[in-house]
C-alpha cells in the first residue's frame, strides 16, 4: 500500500494537532509505504519529528523565503533543469497557460462556478507546469497582466461602488497567488491512496493524482479549515482586493478538495454541518476522532501540599486564546494565591510577545510561566490539577484528549467539538470570557475530591472513544475499502521490512 500523505504547516516540521495525528497514523500503519508531502511557509524550518522507516520520501514545498522556487526544486538532472528553465516561449504561455489561467481566476472569483470545471482548469495548469518552469511561467509579463486585468474586472463586477484597486494592491494579490499555488507544480508518482490532512493547498497534488490516475482521495479535517482561514485573513492587514482574492481562493480550493474526496473525515461530528454547507454529501462523510496513547498519557499522583497547578498546552496564537487565560489567572490568584499557570507553548510570535507583556503588566511573573513546547507534555499533564483550554476556535484538539487520558480536571471553552468530546466530564465556559474561566478553575482547585472524580470520568470516556489505536484502525479500514488491491499487496509487510535505510531520503521540491 503506497500512500501520499499531504500536510500544510504541520508534519514533520511543526508540533501541532495535525502533526501528532500524522505521526500516529504513519507509525500505526507500518504495513504502508508513505510519501509525505509537506507544504511549509519557508525553507528554514527544522523537522520536529523523526520520520519512521516506512516513510519512503519527504517532499518539502516551501511557499516563500527564496528568490526562485527552483532553489527547492527536484530535478532529475542538470540538463533537465536547464530544459525546464529555458525551453519556455511566449507562444507556450499564450497557447497553453493563459487560457487555463484566465478560466481558473474567473472561476475562483465567481462563487457559483462549478468546482469540477475549476478542477479542469487546474489540471491544464498542472500539465503545463509539469514540463515548464514555475517561476518563469508565473512571472511572465503576460501572466501578470492577465492576473491584474481579471482581478480588476471581477472587483468592478462584484463591488461596483468601491474604488478600483491600485497597481500596488493588485501586485500584493499576485504575490499571494504566486506563492500559494506552488503545490500545483508538484508531480508525485502514482500511489494507492492520496490523503490530505486538511482541504488546503497541500491537497492540490492529491486532486491532480485523482484526475490523472483515479487515485482514491481522503480528506481529514483537523479543524474547520476554511473558517480558520477566514479568521486569519482578517488579521493579515493586506489591501482589500488582496483579502477578497485570498478569501475566494481558499474557499474555491477547499470546495475542489471536497468535490474530489472519496471520503471526508472530520475529527468531530459537529464539523459535518460545515462540510454539508460546502456541498459534501452525507454518504462521503465519516467522522474519525483523533486519539492519544493511554500508555503515554495517564494520571499522576498529587500530594496535598503541592502548589495548585493549571496547565495549558498549544502554540501561542489568537485562536488558542491564551490572553484570556492570563486575564483569568489574575482573578484566580485572588482566591488561590499560590496558583501556578504553566503555558506549554512552542515557538515565538507577535501574539506570544503580547502574552508576555500582559503577564508583566498584571504582575503575574511568579504565577504564570512560559515553557517550550519541546518539553514532555505528558509529564506536564500528569502534574496538572487543572487543564485549561481557552481557545476561541478549536475542533477537538489532541491536547484535550491527552488531558482526558491524564485524568486532569478540565476547564474548556465551549467551541467546536469540545463539548462533544468531553461530554459531562469537564466544566465548559463561553469563549473570550476570562471571568467565567477563572470561576471554573477556582471551583476545581478548591474541590480536589470532586476534581479527581471528574478526571477519572474523563479518562474512562477517552479510553472508550479516543485512543490512537481506534483512530489508526479506522483509517486502515478506510484504505482497505478504497484501495483493496494496494492493501492486499502490502498486508504482510511490516515497518521492519520496509525501507531498510535508517532515515527516509529527502526529496525537497517546489517546482
Amino acid at each position: 500500500m503506497r500512500v501520499l500523505l499531504a500536510t500544510q504547516d504541520s508534519y514533520p516540521y511543526y508540533a501541532d494537532d495535525a502533526a501528532s495525528w500524522c505521526d500516529t497514523l504513519v507509525r500505526g500503519l507500518g504495513e504502508a509505504e508513505f510519501t509525505v508531502l509537506s507544504v511549509i511557509g519557508h525553507p528554514y524550518v527544522l523537522p520536529r519529528y523523526k520520520l519512521p522507516r516506512n516513510v519512503r520520501s519527504l517532499v518539502t514545498v516551501p511557499l516563500s523565503g527564496m528568490q526562485d522556487p527552483a532553489e527547492y526544486g527536484h530535478h532529475a538532472s542538470l540538463p533537465e533543469y536547464v530544459r525546464r528553465r529555458w525551453s519556455l516561449t511566449t507562444e507556450d504561455i499564450e497557447r497553453d497557460y493563459l487560457p487555463a489561467c484566465d478560466q481558473f481566476l474567473r472561476g475562483v472569483l465567481d462563487p457559483s462556478y462549478p468546482p469540477r470545471a475549476l478542477a479542469m482548469s487546474l489540471l491544464e495548469l498542472h500539465l503545463h507546469l509539469r514540463y515548464f518552469d514555475y517561476e518563469l511561467t508565473q512571472t511572465h509579463p503576460l501572466v501578470r497582466a492577465l492576473f491584474a486585468s481579471v482581478l480588476r474586472d471581477e472587483w468592478r463586477r462584484a463591488r461596483p461602488l468601491e474604488a478600483p484597486p491600485s497597481a500596488e494592491a493588485l501586485a500584493e494579490a499576485w504575490r499571494w497567488f504566486h506563492r500559494l499555488m506552488l503545490p500545483l507544480a508538484v508531480e508525485v508518482e502514482p500511489v494507492d491512496v492520496a490523503h490530505a490532512s486538511n482541504p488546503a493547498f497541500c491537497g492540490l497534488p492529491c486532486v491532480m493524482s485523482k484526475l490523472l490516475h483515479h487515485t482514491p482521495y481522503v480528506v481529514t479535517e483537523q479543524s474547520a479549515w476554511l473558517r480558520d482561514q477566514y479568521l486569519t485573513i482578517g488579521t493579515l492587514g493586506v489591501a482589500p482586493v488582496a483579502a477578497w482574492f485570498l478569501t475566494r481562493l481558499t474557499s474555491a480550493l477547499a470546495v475542489v478538495n471536497y468535490e474530489f474526496a472519496d471520503q471526508v473525515s472530520p475529527v468531530y461530528g459537529d464539523q459535518v454541518r460545515w462540510q454539508r454547507w460546502l456541498g459534501v454529501e452525507s454518504a462521503r462523510i465519516l467522522p474519525i476522532p483523533n486519539g492519544a496513547s493511554p500508555d503515554v498519557f495517564y494520571p499522576g499522583v498529587h500530594d496535598e501540599h503541592e502548589r495548585p497547578t493549571v496547565v495549558a498546552v498549544g502554540a501561542l496564537t489568537p485562536l488558542r486564546g491564551q490572553l484570556d487565560l492570563i486575564e483569568a489567572a489574575a482573578l484566580v490568584r485572588r482566591a488561590v494565591p499560590n496558583v501556578h499557570v504553566r503555558l506549554v507553548a512552542p515557538g515565538e510570535s507577535g501574539y506570544a510577545r503580547r502574552c508576555r507583556d500582559l503577564v508583566r503588566a498584571l504582575g503575574l511573573d511568579e504565577a504564570v510561566s512560559f515553557e517550550p513546547g519541546t518539553g514532555d507534555v505528558a509529564a506536564a499533564l500528569r502534574q496538572a490539577h487543572v487543564f485549561a483550554l481557552p481557545g476561541v476556535s478549536d475542533a477537538c484538539p489532541t491536547t484535550l484528549i491527552q488531558a482526558m487520558l491524564s485524568g486532569a480536571g478540565i476547564v474548556a471553552t465551549n467551541v467546536g467539538g469540545v463539548a462533544e468530546a468531553v461530554g459531562d466530564s469537564a466544566l465548559l465556559v463561553p469563549p473570550r470570557d476570562p471571568v467565567a474561566m477563572a470561576e471554573a478553575i477556582v471551583t476545581l482547585l478548591q474541590s480536589p475530591d470532586s476534581t479527581r472524580c471528574l478526571g477519572q470520568y474523563a479518562r474512562n470516556r477517552a479510553l472508550e472513544m479516543f485512543t490512537d489505536a481506534r483512530c489508526v484502525e479506522a483509517y486502515r479500514s478506510t484504505y482497505e475499502r478504497l484501495a483493496p488491491r494496494g492493501c492486499a499487496e502490502r498486508r504482510t509487510a511490516s515497518v521492519e521490512s520496509t525501507n531498510a535505510s535508517a532515515a527516509p531520503p529527502m526529496a525537497p521540491t517546489a517546482a
